[in-house]
């Protein structure tokens, strides 16, 4: 068994304190050592008379289990991973139709989880789209177009032009062919801009 005296362990710390700490500093043999550490640490306590009336420490010690330290390799989940999860995760939600953001221009989240098109908001979608498309207006004369309207996002405010860009470009909005479209629906000559 390795030298666990108080003297050692002591000079661990202090070479230790030398190195930066945290997750992305270990690796998993550090991981490793720190849990056979902890084991033997855990087992001199146990047999050393000299440390039975450090009862706290013993307690600590006692209450780490070396299972808290077992290799994490086979939780890790890489970044590409997570990637993929959400986006099926949020593909799976837009599919059928349930609430998958905060609240988006164009769409009301109703309180069952699903989402429902704002018919009055999808106007104004098509109004940017037609502006932007067949006219070909900037997104800059767009949101100028639209703020004199008086149209706003979703929050209230005014509609920058790469929010209009991001709006009239998203593909979700082809959803709402779903759902059943209001009477007054096709009045106006924008009304349904072919989604190139």
């Amino acid at each position: 068994m390795e030298n666990l005296s108080p003297s050692s362990i002591s000079e661990r710390k202090k070479r230790a304190s030398n190195r930066p700490l945290g997750l992305t500093a270990l690796d998993m043999n550090d991981i490793e050592r720190l849990r056979e550490t902890i084991i033997n640490l855990k087992n001199y306590l146990n047999d050393s008379s000299i440390l039975k009336d450090m009862s706290l420490l013993q307690i600590m010690v006692s209450s780490l289990d070396e299972t808290c330290l077992e290799p994490l390799s086979e939780y890790r989940i890489t970044k590409a991973e997570m990637r993929r999860r959400t986006k099926e995760s949020m593909d799976k939600l837009k599919n059928s139709g349930q609430v998958f953001t905060g609240p988006m221009f164009g769409w009301d989240n109703v309180g069952d989880g699903t989402v429902v098109p704002n018919w009055d908001e999808q106007d104004d979608i098509d109004y940017m789209r037609y502006l932007f498309l067949k006219d070909k207006k900037s997104a800059v004369y767009v949101a100028k177009k639209i703020a004199e309207n008086g149209i706003r996002g979703k929050r209230g405010g005014e509609m920058s032009s790469s929010v209009v860009l991001r709006t009239i470009r998203n593909d979700y909005h082809l959803n709402r062919k779903k759902y059943p479209k209001p009477d007054w629906w096709g009045d106006s000559y924008y009304h349904d801009v072919a989604w190139t």
